[in-house]
């Protein structure tokens, strides 16, 4: 199975950067934070921030499900 093209392309561009895109690296990003809606998870239902997971390998995915 072939993975799908939409991310072969999102892991190009990550891989290259985007162009035309600069950033501040002395600016810290600002935290942000959503609710946890995996009903498997143990904070399923609470805000879930990447400050979270500071000091911890971490991924995380947008996605839109139909």
């Amino acid at each position: 199975m072939s993975p799908h093209p939409a991310f072969a392309a999102a892991a190009l561009l990550i891989a290259t950067g985007c162009p035309g895109s600069t950033f501040d690296t002395s600016e810290p990003v600002p935290d942000w934070s959503l609710e946890d809606t995996n009903q498997s998870s143990t904070s399923y239902g609470e805000l879930v921030a990447p400050s979270d997971f500071r000091g911890r390998v971490s991924a995380w995915y947008f996605g839109h499900g139909s």
